[in-house]
C-alpha cells in the first residue's frame, strides 16, 4: 500500500511524524522563519502552519501522527490549519473523503503570533472523514514573545473551527482530549468582552464525541437565559446538521454517543434538522453553563457529579439521570419528559414538560397537551419547579388562575423538604408544592441514588463506531491497543477471524 510519511521537530525539541497510509498526497508547511516569508524546514524546529492532503480512497487512506517527546518538551505538537480541498463535481458529501485521521498528539492552536485574522486555526475536510482523532484544541497555548499577542489578553474574540462534511460511510466520530477556550474583560467601558470560540461543525450524523474535558471560564456572562448569545457565543459548540446537496436533505443531523469523562464548562450541544435527535449524552464530572438543544428528542442525558447550570431543550426525552441532584438548571421538553433521578438536592432547577419555547416578548413557555414525567429526588426540593402542561397565570404557579391542559400527569417521590417560600415563580399559597399538573402522585421517602459513572471516566472506543483508529492512542505499542489484541486473543483462542 502506498505511504507517504513527512517528519519535523517542534519548536520545544519535541519530534513528528506523519503518515499518509493509502492513496493520496501529503504535504506539511511550517511557519515563516526569521525573515517573515520563507517556511522554516522541515528537518529544523519550527511550528507548523498548514498540513493539507488530497486524493484520498474513503475507504483505505488514513492519516497517522505519531510524537516523541524530547527533555524538556510537552509531547504536544501545534498545528494552525488540516485541510483537505474539496472534490471536483458533483462535490463534497457524495462519499468521498477519508477513512480516518489518528494523530493523538497533534493540538489545533495558534501558531502564528501577531496575526490579527479572527479566525485563528481551523481543520477542514469538505469531503469527510469517518473518523477524527487528535489531541484536542487550546486557545490558550502560546509561542511568542510579547504577552499581549497571546490569545487570552489581545482584545479580540478569536474563533478555531472544525468543519467535516458527510463521509461515504454515513457518521462521523470525533475522539480527543481536551478543548481550552478562555474569555477576557473588556478593555474600556464602552467595550465587549471576548470570548474565544472553538466550533465543530459536522454534517450528518455524529456517531461518537468524545473528549476527556471540555474547559473554560466559567466567569464567562451568559445572559439571562443560561445559554450562550451574541454573534459571539464563545465557549466549544459541537453542530450535528443535515446536510444539503443540490438543495435536497441527504442526510439528517444526530447524535448516537456524545461523552465527556471530566468536567465540562461553556459547552453547547446541537442537533438540527428533521428527526434530528440525541440518543446518549454523558458528563462524568461537574458541569458549568453547560446547553443542550435536540428539537426532536434525547433519549438519556447522564450526570456523573450533579447537573449545575446546564439547559436542556428537547422534543421528547426517556431519562435524565445527575448523581448529585441540579442547580440553577432547566429542562424544557416539548412532550414526555420520561424518567428523571437526581441524586441531591435540587436548587432553583425548573423542568417542564409539554411545552413549547417561549416566544415573543414575555419569555414564558407556551404550555400543550401531553406533558408526563416520572421524577425520584434523593434530597430537599428548594425554589425550583416540575411542570406538566400547565399554562401558569401571570408566570406564576400554583395560582387558581393556571390554566391546566388535560392529559399532563406527573408521578414523583422526595426524599426530603419541598420550599417555595422565596420562589418569585410559585404562589405563596403552593409554597410546599413543586409538582403542577392536571393529576400529580406525590410520595414522601427515601429514594435510591442513580448510578451514573462519575469522573474520572475514560471511556474506549467501542469496536466498529471508530473506523481506521485502533484504540485512543491509536498505536500498535499503546496499552489500548494491546489490551484490544488480548481482548480478541481470548475470543478467539485458535486465531480465526
Amino acid at each position: 500500500m502506498l505511504t507517504t510519511v513527512l517528519r519535523g521537530v517542534d519548536v520545544d525539541g519535541d519530534t513528528w511524524t506523519l503518515r499518509l497510509v493509502g492513496p493520496g498526497a501529503l504535504q506539511v508547511v511550517n511557519q515563516p522563519g526569521a525573515d517573515g516569508v520563507t517556511p522554516v524546514p522541515l528537518g529544523q524546529a519550527g511550528l507548523i502552519d498548514t498540513i493539507t492532503y488530497q486524493g484520498a480512497n474513503p475507504g483505505e487512506t488514513r492519516l497517522i501522527g505519531a510524537v516523541q517527546r524530547a527533555p524538556g518538551g510537552d509531547g504536544r505538537v501545534f498545528f494552525e490549519n488540516l485541510v483537505s480541498p474539496a472534490s471536483a463535481p458533483p462535490g463534497p458529501g457524495i462519499g468521498v473523503g477519508i477513512l480516518a485521521i489518528d494523530m493523538p498528539d497533534f493540538w489545533l492552536g495558534d501558531t502564528s503570533p501577531g496575526d490579527t485574522a479572527q479566525v485563528q486555526g481551523m481543520i477542514s475536510i469538505p469531503d469527510g472523514v469517518a473518523t477524527l482523532n487528535f489531541g484536542g484544541v487550546d486557545t490558550t497555548a502560546f509561542f511568542g514573545t510579547d504577552p499581549a499577542q497571546a490569545l487570552p489578553r489581545n482584545n479580540r474574540s478569536d474563533r478555531f473551527t472544525v468543519s467535516l462534511g458527510l463521509p461515504a460511510r454515513v457518521g462521523t466520530s470525533i475522539v480527543l482530549d481536551r478543548v481550552v477556550t478562555a474569555n477576557q474583560d473588556a478593555a474600556g467601558e464602552d467595550d465587549d468582552d471576548t470570548q474565544d470560540t472553538v466550533t465543530f461543525n459536522v454534517s450528518g450524523r455524529l456517531n461518537v464525541f468524545q473528549a476527556n474535558s471540555i474547559e473554560g471560564d466559567p466567569t464567562l456572562d451568559l445572559g439571562d437565559s443560561g445559554i450562550f448569545q451574541g454573534d459571539n457565543p464563545g465557549g466549544t459548540t459541537i453542530i450535528s446538521a443535515a446536510p444539503q446537496v443540490a438543495g435536497s436533505q441527504v442526510a439528517t443531523g444526530a447524535i448516537g454517543r456524545f461523552r465527556v469523562g471530566g468536567n465540562a464548562t461553556n459547552l453547547s450541544v446541537q442537533v438540527s434538522g428533521i428527526e434530528a435527535r440525541l440518543t446518549n449524552f454523558f458528563i462524568g464530572g461537574e458541569t458549568n453553563k453547560v446547553s443542550i438543544s435536540a428539537l426532536e428528542g434525547v433519549r438519556t442525558a447522564l450526570f456523573g457529579l450533579g447537573m449545575d447550570t446546564v439547559a436542556i431543550q428537547a422534543g421528547e426525552m426517556e431519562q435524565l439521570n445527575a448523581n448529585r441532584g441540579a442547580v440553577a438548571s432547566s429542562v424544557l421538553v416539548g412532550g414526555n419528559a420520561g424518567s428523571i433521578a437526581l441524586g441531591g438536592d435540587v436548587v432553583n432547577t425548573t423542568v417542564l414538560a409539554g411545552y413549547s419555547p417561549a416566544s415573543g416578548t414575555t419569555g414564558v413557555p407556551t404550555a400543550g397537551g401531553g406533558g408526563q414525567m416520572t421524577v425520584r429526588v434523593a434530597g430537599d426540593v428548594f425554589d425550583s419547579i416540575f411542570a406538566a402542561s400547565v399554562q401558569p397565570f401571570g408566570g406564576v404557579f400554583g395560582s387558581a388562575g393556571d390554566l391546566v391542559v388535560p392529559s399532563g400527569y406527573i408521578n414523583a417521590k422526595v426524599e426530603g423538604l419541598i420550599d417555595n417560600s422565596l420562589n418569585p415563580a410559585v404562589s405563596p399559597g403552593a409554597a410546599d408544592q413543586a409538582f403542577f399538573a392536571e393529576r400529580v402522585r406525590l410520595e414522601r421517602g427515601p429514594v435510591v441514588p442513580p448510578g451514573t459513572p462519575g469522573a474520572p471516566y475514560r471511556p474506549r472506543l467501542g469496536p466498529g463506531r471508530t473506523p481506521g483508529v485502533q484504540g485512543l492512542s491509536g498505536g500498535p505499542g499503546s496499552h489500548d491497543y494491546r489490551a484490544v489484541q488480548l481482548l480478541n486473543a481470548r475470543r478467539n483462542p485458535a486465531g480465526g477471524a
